[in-house]
């Protein structure tokens, strides 16, 4: 859309591309490519177990605590790089809203969010109240919704509690120094997406878009598959990073002494929430060589630097005065033991041990569960059709 902007000369700036992640990553090599094409700028902003380390201890506070530190990625180069009144386009929402997907699942496949108490690093006695705690903004947003199909609310629970709740929380520390627009955000643009089956909504979506507006765009490869949305794959290039960063492999090497350090189970003891055992437990489960919770994907460490941010941002605000207490504690009945929600299921853990097992079945089941919904919710066609 920029491109055509500017070639009909609406659009006097030539903007300029950023792309956060290692030089020899998809994401990286293509995004360049992308803005080669369309005769844009670019530029790469490094990304270092350095950058992870100054998330902990300069980005975790900016987000109030509520994201752990691998998500804020570069949001701190902002700082000293751009003007105030620089304005950054940002595509946060291109998988929820553009193709319905949410971590790596599609919206039929999602069931209810629920609780959890991951690695039981919470002590026992303080879940009741976080499970009735959490469970209560649940509610409150499935009574706003009203009566509505289960993928519709499914939807709405990711758009509020892990789009909002998440990742456009940690994308808006962007606005500190300059303006961030969130794409997709548009209520014409989400209402239309959102008139469309849901079975409708995946990478087709944007094969077609990009196919009327700039046929070369459909032909680059997509840095998930290395092949283009349409057509033939033009620029592909083998032996680059599937993955922009590697805070798993900086977390358990680079910086382990580091995080262990911060990550103290008797500092975490003292606050009466958290269970040293556990959080020993995890210290031990991510050093050098460990492969204890191999199965558990990136959860383990997200968790983890949460920890460590947690720890850094608690002694920052005990210099002002500030101070953790707990002001309550209960115990556990058979009701919130036989409800309290588990982990991620161990047949899930163990088949994203391997990715091409994992993704053939992810593949049946998503086919499976779009034939489903039109089963289930058949698309009306003609005038007003959805």
């Amino acid at each position: 859309v920029l491109y055509q902007l500017k070639q009909k000369g609406i659009l006097k700036a030539n903007p300029i591309g950023l792309t956060w992640g290692l030089e020899d990553s998809r994401d990286v090599q293509y995004a360049k490519a992308t803005a080669e094409l369309l005769g844009f700028g670019w530029k790469r902003i490094e990304i270092t177990p350095e950058s992870l380390l100054q998330n902990i201890h300069e980005g975790f506070p900016l987000v109030g605590g509520l994201v752990p530190p691998c998500h804020l990625h570069r949001m701190l180069w902002f700082n000293n790089n751009v003007g105030k009144d620089a304005l950054v386009l940002a595509a946060s929402y291109g998988d929820s809203i553009g193709r319905a997907e949410f971590s790596g699942r599609h919206l039929l496949e999602l069931d209810y969010i629920k609780a959890s108490n991951p690695f039981d690093l919470i002590k026992k006695e303080w879940m009741p109240e976080a499970l009735r705690g959490i469970q209560q903004d649940l509610d409150d947003l499935r009574r706003r919704a009203g009566n509505c199909h289960k993928y519709a609310l499914c939807e709405m629970e990711m758009q509020c509690h892990y789009m909002r709740g998440m990742i456009a929380h940690v994308m808006n520390v962007i606005n500190n120094w300059c303006t961030l627009y969130q794409m997709f955000t548009d209520p014409e643009v989400y209402g239309y997406i959102w008139s469309l089956h849901p079975a409708r909504r995946d990478n087709r979506i944007y094969a077609a878009w990009l196919e009327k507006l700039h046929s070369g765009l459909a032909r680059l490869p997509w840095a998930r598959t290395n092949k283009a949305l349409r057509g033939k794959t033009v620029g592909a290039k083998t032996g680059l990073r599937k993955r922009f960063c590697e805070y798993a492999q900086w977390s358990s090497n680079e910086l382990y002494d580091e995080i262990k350090r911060l990550v103290e189970p008797d500092w975490f003891e003292a606050t009466g929430i958290f269970d040293p055992i556990q959080v020993d437990f995890l210290n031990t489960s991510l050093a050098p060589r460990s492969d204890t919770l191999k199965t558990y994907g990136s959860q383990p460490y997200d968790i983890w630097l949460w920890l460590a941010g947690f720890r850094v941002w608690s002694e920052k605000l005990q210099k002002e005065g500030k101070s953790i207490r707990a002001k309550h504690a209960g115990t556990l009945s058979k009701e919130d033991v036989a409800t309290a929600p588990q982990d991620r299921s161990y047949l899930r853990r163990l088949l994203s041990g391997n990715p091409l097992l994992y993704k053939a079945i992810s593949s049946v089941r998503r086919r499976w569960a779009k034939a489903r919904s039109i089963r289930q919710w058949p698309p009306i066609h003609g005038k007003g059709a959805k």
